[in-house]
């Protein structure tokens, strides 16, 4: 039985039997938080954050990725007073791209345009 026991935890402990990971979606569920997605349809990898973010280069999300130049489509979970947001191509909030107005909005597409080029976010009063 200890031999059982031992041989399940080495397997758990290097991955087997793990649950897959929760859908990008899935992820972006928290309030008061903005979601990135690497992929539209909010698929691939998600970033997310508290506040706002003048540079996203260099800079990890909550849940530990980079999201520079990566953005697909979006989640809004922003409440209250300030829970609108303006996303940026670049840096320190130059050149406005899309605007996410109202609790928890979202878009599975960013267009041709915007993809890939998001750099920045800020969260503004409605």
């Amino acid at each position: 039985m200890k031999r059982f026991l031992a041989i399940a935890l080495m397997l758990v402990s290097f991955g087997f039997f793990a649950l897959p990971p929760a859908p990008a979606e899935a992820r972006c569920i928290i309030t008061g938080t903005y979601c990135i997605h690497e992929h539209r349809d909010y698929n691939g990898e998600a970033c997310v954050w508290k506040g706002s973010v003048p540079n996203y280069l260099g800079q990890t999300s909550l849940n530990g990725f980079s999201c520079n130049d990566m953005a697909s489509s979006w989640t809004n979970n922003g409440t209250g007073p300030i829970r609108c947001l303006v996303s940026f191509m670049h840096a320190n909030y130059s050149v406005r791209m899309w605007e996410a107005y109202g609790d928890h909005m979202k878009s599975d597409w960013v267009g041709d345009e915007h993809n890939d080029k998001a750099s920045s976010h800020q969260w503004v009063r409605c």
